[in-house]
């Protein structure tokens, strides 16, 4: 099977996926600050590896997109990719040294109107789509 880098992994949606990765016979390392657990208990999570890594702190310095392409993923896929600034230098490297796949994805809320948030999200998706 394939070998899964999540990050993000121990937030809500990680929680969920990384188990259901692992019972499909994934080898899944989850990549998270190390500052919390994932939200239920699942006997999968100690098949998983975990890395802690502090993503801004790392971007910052030039260094979290060669970290992830040195794990050797056949996919990655980033829950807490919040912005293209954050998320194109991992496609670009994940491009440039590897054959990965990258699925780049992420939850959340808004109080704002709905009208707003779908122009919002109009925008999102034009503009990722230019990676």
């Amino acid at each position: 099977m394939s070998r899964i880098i999540v990050i993000g992994g121990t937030g809500h949606i990680g929680t969920y996926l990384v188990p259901a990765l692992i019972d499909q016979s994934h080898e899944v390392v989850s990549v998270s600050r190390g500052l919390a657990r994932s939200y239920t208990h699942n006997a999968a999570w100690d098949r998983v590896e975990q890395i802690t890594a502090d993503r801004q702190a790392e971007e910052k310095a030039g260094i979290f997109a060669d970290r992830i392409v040195e794990l050797k993923p056949d996919i990655v896929i980033d829950l807490i990719s919040f912005n293209l600034a954050s998320t194109r230098p991992l496609v670009e490297a994940l491009r440039a040294r590897s054959n990965t796949s990258c699925i780049a994805a992420r939850s959340g809320f808004t109080d704002t109107p709905p009208q707003s948030q779908q122009a919002r999200t109009s925008r999102l998706i034009r503009s990722e789509n230019t990676v």
